[in-house]
């Protein structure tokens, strides 16, 4: 989303509020799933949706990690992994495994709210790390 009067750190504000949902049921439910799902993308949505991100236009309503890159990608608002991201951006991830990075294959497998950065870290809230919600550090990676 856009930095526009720091608007990005609403969404870092209502992920925070999110940290000990177990199951993601809330978000998948908002997207009208009768049962589980893999609901990374649908919690970014639903933190986007309640701070009028949606209804803007400025961030998609997706269920799905490459639904949403594409929505990106096609808007131009798409930025690789040399840069520092800022405090609520959406930040995706390519592996196959949880932090196993040698099977990348292009496309993002996950995504999660950026709170801070620096040259080194990224820190994030992502939803559906083992069914549950992760407030993390992770190393920032140049694809190289």
């Amino acid at each position: 989303p856009y930095n526009v009067e720091n608007v990005n750190y609403k969404i870092v504000e209502v992920a925070y509020k999110e940290i000990g949902n177990i199951g993601g049921e809330k978000y998948w439910r908002f997207f009208d799933k009768s049962e589980y799902s893999n609901w990374c993308a649908m919690f970014v949505s639903w933190c986007a949706y309640q701070v009028g991100f949606i209804d803007a236009g400025i961030m998609p309503m997706c269920a799905s990690t490459r639904e949403m890159e594409t929505w990106y990608k096609e808007r131009d608002l798409w930025y690789d992994a040399d840069i520092v991201p800022e405090p609520g951006m959406i930040i995706h991830f390519d592996y196959s495994t949880i932090l196993d990075y040698s099977h990348q294959d292009g496309v993002s497998d996950h995504v999660g709210i950026v709170v801070k950065a620096d040259e080194e870290n990224v820190y994030i809230i992502e939803g559906n790390m083992s069914n549950s919600f992760y407030n993390e550090k992770v190393s920032l990676r140049v694809n190289g």
